[in-house]
C-alpha cells in the first residue's frame, strides 16, 4: 500500500511538472525571439554530502550529463530552462564514522527531468555570468557493499526511488556567434557538478 501511495505521487508530481513545464514553454516561446537547445558534460561528485555524515570515506564522484531546451532570447535577464540529466557516482576504498570502520563500495545514478529560472547579469555583454534555482524529480538508484574490520561481517544493500530535484546553476556563459554559445557551470543537483556547455539557437 504504502508503495503504491508513494508511486502514485511520484506520479503526480510528474505530471504536474510537465504541466507547469508546457505553460512555460508556451508563454516564452510567444515572448521570446529564439530558444536554444544545450548540451552538457562534466563531473559530478556527492563527497560535501559524505563529509558530513563519515569521518573518513573513499572520493565518490563519476559524470554527468545533460541536455535542456532554454526559452528566451539571449539578451533578456531571465531565460527558462527544461533539462533532461542523467549522473553517477561511485567510490570503493575505506569508510570510518566514529569508532566504526570498514572498506566497501558505494554506486549511485539517476536521471532527472527539472525545471529552472536563470537570470543573466549584463545579459548584453558578450561575456556575460549568470545563476538560476529549479526543481523537478528524479528516478535514482544506490547499492553498496563492504565489510567491517572490527567483525569481519560483510553485506550489501540496494534500492532505488523517485526523488525531489533541486537544482541551482551559476556560470559564465560566452557568445561565439548569434547562434552559438558556449558556458562553464557548476552548480548543485542533487549532489555538486562541473559542467562545460554548448547551445545552439534557433
Amino acid at each position: 500500500m504504502r508503495a503504491r501511495t508513494r508511486k502514485n505521487t511520484a506520479t503526480a508530481m510528474m505530471k504536474s511538472l510537465l504541466i507547469g513545464i508546457a505553460i512555460l514553454a508556451g508563454t516564452g516561446a510567444s515572448r521570446a525571439s529564439a530558444a536554444e537547445i544545450e548540451l552538457r558534460g562534466g563531473i559530478y561528485s556527492i563527497d560535501k554530502f559524505l563529509d558530513y555524515v563519515m569521518d573518513e570515506h573513499p572520493k565518490v564522484d563519476g559524470p554527468v550529463y545533460g541536455a535542456a531546451i532554454l526559452f528566451g532570447d539571449r539578451g533578456e535577464v531571465v531565460n527558462h530552462r527544461v533539462s533532461l540529466d542523467y549522473a553517477s557516482a561511485s567510490g570503493e576504498g575505506k569508510w570510518r564514522r566514529e569508532k566504526d570502520s570498514g572498506s566497501g563500495k558505494v554506486e549511485f545514478e539517476f536521471a532527472s527531468l527539472s525545471y529552472a529560472a536563470i537570470f543573466n547579469i549584463m545579459p548584453s555583454w558578450r561575456v556575460n555570468p549568470y545563476i538560476g534555482i529549479g526543481a523537478g524529480v528524479g528516478y535514482g538508484k544506490a547499492s553498496a557493499s563492504g565489510n567491517l574490520e572490527s567483525t569481519s561481517i560483510g553485506g550489501s544493500t540496494s534500492g532505488k526511488s523517485y526523488i525531489p530535484v533541486i537544482v541551482v546553476p551559476a556560470g559564465i556563459r560566452v557568445k561565439a556567434s548569434d547562434r552559438i554559445a558556449l558556458a562553464v557551470e557548476g552548480g548543485f543537483l542533487d549532489g555538486l557538478y562541473v559542467t562545460g556547455n554548448l547551445r545552439f539557437a534557433f
